[in-house]
């Protein structure tokens, strides 16, 4: 029996010494998927906090039959996804989100042309400059969440944590399709943002 297996039968008989060492073997992992749907560390650590209770409470169904690893991070991407969709809520019904959307109606077609009229042509990219720019993955991690929140959860679901699109899908309850479409439109954000980024980096 490896350490681990230890751990998790520990983990199943309530064994709080064995909760710690669970805890302290999977929690920066842990708080780091949590950090790339939620852009604060603050809601990363109190989801950090509520996925462990839900591991430790759901530990039983775990039969050893796949990765221990790939368990316990789609319980983490829940939970994630969750503190997401509550966070909406809370910014829905809060007055400030409409003052928000009548100060900026009128220049939502400006705001998109500053976007869109770049000294980058996201259909030019040159790779071979990324490369050379050898982005660290705090680096890529901070280009990633850049990204507005529909096309970071999608191509963190997809790229990062290997859902697929049905899983997707019903996770997010969008179509197929929708989430092919947002994928594909991530990539393209992030691979534009990247050549950006690298040619400022290979120039210094």
């Amino acid at each position: 029996m490896t350490e681990l297996e230890k751990i998790i039968k520990g983990c199943k008989q309530k064994d709080i010494k064995y909760q710690k060492m669970l805890f302290n073997l999977y929690a920066g992992k842990m708080k780091y998927v949590c950090l790339r749907y939620l852009s604060s560390n603050e809601d990363a650590e109190d989801a950090v906090q509520e996925g462990f209770i839900k591991v430790f409470s759901s530990i039983d169904t775990y039969e050893a039959r796949g990765v221990f690893d790939g368990w316990i991070r789609k319980i983490f991407v829940n939970i994630a996804l969750m503190a997401l969709r509550e966070k909406k809520k809370k910014n829905e019904n809060s007055p400030m989100s409409t003052i928000h959307e009548d100060l900026y109606a009128d220049e939502d077609h400006q705001m998109e042309e500053e976007i869109d009229h770049t000294e980058i042509n996201p259909d030019k990219i040159d790779f071979n400059v990324i490369l050379k720019a050898d982005f660290s993955q705090e680096e890529l991690l901070s280009c990633v969440s850049s990204l507005d929140e529909i096309f970071r959860v999608i191509f963190n679901l997809y790229f990062i944590d290997k859902f697929k699109h049905a899983e997707i899908a019903s996770m997010l309850q969008i179509d197929e399709n929708t989430s092919r479409t947002r994928l594909l439109r991530a990539r393209k954000k992030i691979q534009a943002e990247l050549y950006k980024r690298s040619i400022k980096k290979v120039s210094q």
